[in-house]
């Protein structure tokens, strides 16, 4: 397996906003799950609304209002936020992966991000991320629909009917991740790969299934479980036929919070842990049994992108 080499000279003012069009030659059919791909966890949580509890609430959450009511909507806001920047920031930062989490909302009729508490409406996000589509036309973006509540089969059929008017024919037919280069890509000018984990998406081949994406998630608040997790499943070698997240994460648990009431995930946990990722990564590999998509909460920190990216200019 080909070692990427230090990546610790990277320029912070690199265009990543263009960053896939600007890979070397070598890189352009090469299969995009053999490619170092930068990626966010929860995408959309830098616009969740304080309060607004949604439908995914987790146990955690559940025991704060109950312990606290209206006092632990601050502690519920610090401890679900999982990104600083909107969509169209990471975007012009060079995230290519987004992790999406749907609800619909009965009180407007609509559908919203959720985590924890609701966030931004789904269309106004993704008529963002198409504007971005618009000027970038030789980036691509994958689309990770994975939890869907209170969306029932109609309303399945409306969310995909959504998606494929606002993007159109920038939208790829399922293929599978071992075959879409970005040359196959950029000859039919299509940008936009959405995995739809339901099994509406299946009767309409512009959408991929779920499995094409798979994930690593450590499900650990505890920093060295998280590496040895990486660590295993690098050293046996990720599915080689999907696109493969590794979700570069902490997951607080009821006690952590419980223990930082006045702190956050962004301080607590993610921090260090983006940090020790972005290390991590420094002499592994993007292949198509090694790294692929790369996630992590406040995807700004630590120069994060400008790593993931880097890997690939260094692929031998």
């Amino acid at each position: 397996m080909a070692k990427t080499g230090d990546c610790s000279n990277i320029d912070p003012s690199d265009d990543l906003a263009n960053w896939m069009s600007q890979l070397p030659a070598s890189c352009h059919d090469l299969p995009l799950n053999s490619l170092a791909i930068p990626g966010s966890h929860d995408s959309f949580s830098s616009q969740l609304k304080e309060g607004e509890i949604a439908p995914d609430c987790s146990e955690l959450i559940r025991v704060a209002e109950k312990l606290f009511g209206k006092a632990a909507d601050k502690v519920i806001m610090s401890w679900s936020t999982t990104q600083n920047l909107d969509l169209g920031t990471q975007l012009e930062k060079g995230i290519r992966y987004f992790d999406l989490r749907v609800a619909y909302n009965d009180s407007c009729n609509d559908f919203q991000f959720v985590h924890g508490i609701y966030g931004p409406k789904i269309d106004c996000c993704m008529q963002e991320i198409n504007s971005f589509l618009e000027k970038h036309q030789k980036e691509l973006v994958i689309l990770d629909f994975n939890h869907f509540y209170n969306v029932n089969p109609e309303n399945h059929k409306r969310l995909l009917s959504m998606l494929s008017d606002i993007f159109g024919k920038k939208m790829c037919p399922f293929i599978g991740a071992a075959n879409l280069t970005l040359n196959i890509a950029w000859e039919v000018n299509l940008q936009v790969v959405i995995c739809y984990h339901h099994s509406l998406a299946a009767q309409q081949p512009i959408f991929w299934p779920g499995n094409a994406v798979q994930h690593l998630w450590a499900n650990t608040d505890q920093l060295p479980k998280l590496i040895r997790a990486f660590e295993e499943e690098y050293r046996k070698g990720r599915p080689s036929d999907c696109f493969f997240n590794w979700q570069g994460i902490l997951t607080p648990s009821i006690s952590t919070v419980l223990q930082h009431l006045d702190g956050s995930l962004k301080i607590t946990l993610a921090e260090k842990a983006t940090s020790a990722i972005t290390q991590w990564v420094a002499d592994k590999s993007p292949c198509c049994k090694g790294l692929n998509i790369i996630s992590v909460d406040f995807m700004q920190l630590y120069n994060f992108a400008h790593v993931i990216v880097q890997m690939n200019h260094n692929i031998q």
